[in-house]
């Protein structure tokens, strides 16, 4: 055993291929646990576009296109199952695994064990596991955050200039990934000038070149960017505003929950005892290396909660999740601080077991949308019934899972559905322009609390009459209504 972590720590690729493979082994067999669902149909159905009109969707959407992009050759790839989509996404999570593994080896002076613990954080870490079987854009964002870390970090402790423009490269990726990489950016150019002495003349000569590179590249999705901040600065969006108590929330959900995250505290306790006689100035925790860490937690963290409380609400967990490679990193100082460089294996092992118990091993949407097609499947075939759906955007969800062939025809979609006798409605209002057959099946996604003034189940019932009824996760509720 000692041989074998001998040359571990001589061949970190070795080490990074089992890292990698322990991910695998946790994700991929849950890769097709939930179904798809909630924003999931909506990235897969537009993203199966034709290019010009996925780009011209983003006018009026709240993603940038990057994300689309990426989905849309990949289902040229691999087409629309459900693991085939999941892998892309999982793709880029285990890409982060190298780029965290050895950026704490940099920041840490190569003490193999202390980068072990970062990396098992991460690889077990329940966020981490769902969004890396999600097909939504947060893995990406994480690996990049990762890269633009790693390459700021070489920049102003290893004069890397030659990693300025991989740098820019990533910042532009970034703001094309999600519209909170402004806040990144922002948490940069602070980190930089907290640095500043630090960066060569040449290197600032150059830096100011990329971010006049960046400038222009923004160019073509700073308009639609701004029309979207107006949009959400009159009407507001879903994210409530948090309460002081979320500042320590988050920190304790990415540690996979309150138990685990004291458990681990309880380790490190231990580990102070042991080493109570060493030298613990605070001068120690404040290094540069570590200085410049903890800023890269600190400011988009607490930034991103007061933006919530005088803006607008983005303080909720998947939004801060890129948060999590500093707060591992800072997680890293103070168990470095502790043991004053002597972290052993065996407490790697044991500060991870929290973590491996209380992970969420089994992914889950809380959603049955599958459940749900089975349930419509034997009136969908037939054409028995007319189908209402409110809201409306359900739609996607359930065909996806209904019947694939309409669900793979974006173009022709709402006609197609029209044709099924399948309408996505608002509200009562609309059933007046829709003929009825003498069978309804409607589809309540919740709608008493979206759409409350919805009134459809109401305006129903004056023509027909309740047969049956059948609840699902997540508030849906499928009625079956005979004509009277």
């Amino acid at each position: 055993m000692t041989a074998l972590r001998t040359y571990l720590k001589k061949d970190h690729r070795f080490t990074i291929l089992i890292l990698i493979c322990i991910q695998l082994l946790l994700t991929l067999p849950f890769i097709n646990f939930h179904p798809i669902a909630l924003d999931e149909p909506f990235t897969i159905f537009h993203s199966q576009k034709s290019f010009g009109d996925l780009l011209s969707l983003f006018t009026n959407e709240n993603n940038p296109p990057l994300h689309f992009i990426l989905v849309h050759f990949w289902i040229k790839l691999f087409g629309i199952g459900v693991v085939q989509l999941r892998l892309l996404s999982l793709i880029f999570s285990l890409i982060t695994i190298p780029i965290l593994f050895n950026l704490s080896l940099k920041i840490f002076n190569k003490q193999y064990n202390i980068a072990l613990l970062i990396s098992g954080l991460f690889i077990f870490s329940t966020f981490h596991h769902f969004h890396a079987v999600e097909i939504r854009v947060y893995s990406i964002l994480v690996l990049l955050f990762s890269l633009i870390v790693s390459d700021l970090y070489r920049l102003i402790f290893e004069q890397a200039e030659g990693r300025i423009w991989t740098l820019i490269f990533w910042n532009i990726c970034l703001i094309y990934a999600h519209y909170l990489g402004f806040i990144i950016i922002i948490s940069e150019l602070i980190i930089g000038l907290v640095f500043i002495r630090q960066i060569s003349k040449t290197a600032k000569i150059k830096l100011l070149i990329g971010a006049l590179v960046m400038v222009l590249s923004f160019i073509p999705i700073m308009q639609i960017f701004l029309t979207r901040l107006g949009t959400v600065s009159s009407s507001g969006t879903w994210v409530q505003a948090p309460h002081w108590t979320e500042l320590y929330g988050n920190i304790l959900r990415f540690f996979n929950g309150t138990v685990a995250f004291f458990l681990i505290l309880f380790v490190l306790l231990i580990l102070f005892i042991r080493e109570k006689n060493k030298d613990y100035s605070v001068s120690l925790i404040f290094t540069k290396k570590n200085v410049f860490i903890i800023l890269f937690f600190a400011i988009p963290y607490f930034g991103m909660y007061l933006i919530s409380i005088f803006f607008e609400p983005v303080f909720i967990d998947r939004y801060l999740l890129f948060t999590t490679i500093p707060l591992y990193l800072t997680f890293g100082i103070v168990v470095k601080y502790i043991t004053q460089n002597k972290l052993t294996f065996e407490f790697v092992l044991i500060a991870l077991l929290p973590l491996i118990i209380f992970l969420n091993y089994e992914p889950n949407n809380d959603r049955e949308p599958d459940k749900i097609a089975s349930y419509l499947a034997t009136s969908y075939e037939k054409q028995e019934a007319t189908i209402i759906i409110c809201p409306p955007y359900f739609d996607k969800t359930l065909l996806y899972h209904l019947d694939q062939n309409v669900f793979s025809q974006p173009v022709k979609f709402d006609s197609l559905l029209m044709k099924r006798n399948i309408f996505p409605i608002f509200n009562s209002q609309e059933l007046a322009s829709i003929e009825l057959m003498d069978i309804v099946r409607f589809i309540d996604v919740n709608a008493s609390f979206t759409l409350p003034e919805n009134n459809i189940i109401i305006e129903l019932l004056k023509s027909y009459d309740m047969i049956d009824s059948a609840g699902f996760k997540g508030g849906v509720t499928v009625y079956k209504l005979s004509k009277k």
